[in-house]
């Protein structure tokens, strides 16, 4: 059996799934590889460089303090400005590349330096294709986490190897079947669903945008579970990740709030699956 941990993107929302990924641990469950769009991906490229528990932790408390980073910042203005003078996207990439070049390792700089197969899903502007940094080992750390954050509008293309991509989760935001073909025949999946998803108050152009895109992404996401459900030869868990209480999408100071959702959730999937479990056990036999 091959254990895959998958990781939907999910912004400042992805904090949700350092809760869950810590209540995995805890309950004994450990991936032998990571497939990860965006957000997920930089959670998939953390843990995999140290798999265990105490990095989880240290995972946590670099999303406690993301929200006194430049990259978290958002500048009304500046938006309109790169709106106006017709830039490739609302938002600079340079404050998240200067944050990762601070935060990886010397020594971890490429996919081959990572203590598991990890795996980040991006998009090839110009002819669609997927491509998986990870394939290769010898694949750069920072082209594979600029490339699946690179959300399009929001950030701009990342360009590697004559070729300009943007983020994974535009084709496959729950990259379930990459992590099939890639050997995963046991899979938790970990879908965020921000709350917004859950609101009619939506207001601004952004605002609605994002939630226009969460709508088609959510679908296709499911759609991806939903099949290898049926297929069969594979097992999918699939693991919603979201909160009570509404959280801006630019919001980062929320990571302790989204973290204690996020390990609520995933404690009641492994309670709900352990009782269907137990209720099959005891099901009469049908003769």
């Amino acid at each position: 059996m091959t254990v895959a941990f998958v990781l939907s993107g999910g912004a400042n929302f992805g904090s949700l799934q350092v809760g869950a990924l810590q209540v995995l641990f805890e309950r004994g469950i450990r991936p032998d590889l990571l497939v990860g769009s965006s957000a997920g991906a930089m959670n998939a490229m953390f843990l995999a460089m140290d798999p265990t528990l105490a990095s989880l932790h240290r995972l946590a408390q670099h999303w406690r303090t993301a929200a006194l980073e430049p990259m978290s910042r958002r500048d009304d203005l500046a938006i309109v400005w790169r709106l106006l003078t017709g830039r490739d996207s609302l938002l600079p990439n340079e404050p998240l590349l200067r944050y990762l070049e601070r935060a990886l390792p010397s020594d971890v700089a490429r996919f081959g330096d990572l203590r598991l197969p990890t795996y980040a899903l991006a998009v090839r502007l110009d002819t669609g294709e997927m491509r998986c940094f990870g394939d290769d080992p010898r694949d750069r750390i920072i082209d594979g986490l600029m490339a699946t954050t690179a959300v399009p509008g929001l950030y701009p293309p990342w360009a590697c190897g004559g070729a300009r991509y943007v983020d994974g989760g535009v084709v496959s935001f729950l990259p379930v079947q990459a992590a099939v073909e890639r050997g995963a025949t046991e899979i938790y999946a970990l879908s965020i669903s921000p709350p917004s998803a859950r609101s009619d108050g939506l207001r601004g152009t952004l605002a609605i945008g994002l939630r226009a895109i969460d709508l088609l992404i959510q679908d296709q996401g499911a759609r991806e579970v939903e099949f290898y459900q049926a297929r069969g030869g594979v097992t999918v868990h699939p693991i919603r990740l979201s909160s009570e209480r509404p959280v801006a999408f630019w919001d980062f100071r929320q990571a302790d709030y989204l973290m204690a959702a996020g390990r609520s959730c995933a404690e009641a999937y492994l309670e709900s699956a352990t009782a269907r479990d137990v209720g099959a056990d005891l099901a009469p036999a049908q003769h």
